[in-house]
């Protein structure tokens, strides 16, 4: 069977026309699932995915502004995505478009237990998405440095599992006892901006590393590697070793805001790759060692001035494939 992409605008139309909660419309007869548009006895926008069994789920995903459910029926099981304000009815549709198709195109598409799961999953990458769509210059630094680190070092060196290392936490990445904060600077005397006075607070028992990009304050020179955002992501896409690494991967690119496909390309040269080791000497200003009616702390550490730190790329890479 061909399947069939979906667009925000019928699934617009589909809610716009249903008279109420007796009523759900099948979005398309050529997908490997079942999903329907759908509104609620309050009015409110759904999407419905029909699960032929129970998909046991105990932990949907809290988002501001969406509603997840099970609903059971007589012959099957429904996840319900209730939009909870009508004012976003685009934003829901452009999610709604991109789970849809993102799992439908997927190999896994068919097997509808694990379209359920993938339907969870996507909605819990997506939750930043919803808040803004992050594409600022600052923005695009920002990812552009955590998909060079994730190439350079985690895809290479351990590929089986280098995505769930990426993490939405507190840092940027967390393998095993080592957490990494990466830093993207394009100014000819860098600096690395710290944004709170815990970004470079150390857990007991853990390392904490700092990965710098560095790139050229212009792009005239020929001898710099030449990278943009879309280049990286496409290496790292086609070096992972399954399809369900590379579904996870897009869907944590949505959950940081970025939607590659209507992202402005813009080409990066690169001038050198660094990582620093924050141990108790490194310069920092930290919350346990601060008075607590200071707060909001924000600060940057000249990287001239802290060489003795750096740590050779062998030994790191050592120490991760631990």
């Amino acid at each position: 069977m061909i399947i069939e992409k979906v667009d925000a605008e019928k699934l617009i139309n589909n809610w716009k026309k249903t008279q109420g909660p007796t009523h759900q419309w099948r979005i398309s007869s050529k997908t490997n699932n079942g999903w329907f548009t759908y509104k609620k006895e309050n009015g409110n926008y759904c999407l419905l995915l029909e699960c032929i069994n129970n998909p046991n789920i105990n932990d949907f995903p809290e988002i501001s502004g969406l509603k997840l459910d099970l609903r059971p029926s007589r012959d099957y099981f429904y996840i319900v995505f209730e939009l909870l304000d009508k004012n976003s009815i685009d934003i829901f549709a452009s999610f709604c478009v991109d789970m849809i198709n993102e799992i439908e195109q997927s190999p896994l598409g068919s097997d509808n237990y694990k379209t359920a799961k993938m339907a969870i999953n996507f909605t819990r990458n997506y939750q930043k998405f919803w808040l803004t769509k992050g594409q600022s210059r600052n923005d695009q630094l920002g990812i552009l440095g955590e998909l060079v680190f994730l190439n350079d070092y985690l895809v290479n060196n351990i590929p089986e599992k280098c995505i769930d290392n990426w993490v939405d936490g507190s840092k940027d990445f967390e393998i095993e006892k080592n957490f990494i904060e990466c830093k993207t600077n394009q100014e000819k005397n860098p600096k690395i901006r710290i944004s709170s006075e815990y970004q470079l607070e150390i857990e007991k028992d853990k390392n904490l590393f700092i990965f710098l990009l560095k790139l050229c304050a212009n792009n005239d020179d020929k001898d710099k590697e030449k990278i943009t955002i879309h280049s990286v992501y496409e290496e790292i896409k086609n070096k992972l070793l399954s399809e369900e690494q590379k579904i996870f991967f897009s869907q944590t690119i949505k959950s940081k805001g970025f939607d590659l496909e209507n992202l402005e390309e813009k080409v990066f040269s690169i001038d050198y790759k660094k990582i620093f080791h924050v141990d108790d000497e490194f310069p920092k200003i930290i919350k346990s060692k601060i008075s607590n009616s200071i707060s909001e702390v924000k600060y940057r550490i000249s990287v001239n001035q802290i060489q003795e730190f750096e740590v050779e790329n062998n030994e790191f890479t050592k120490l991760i494939k631990e």
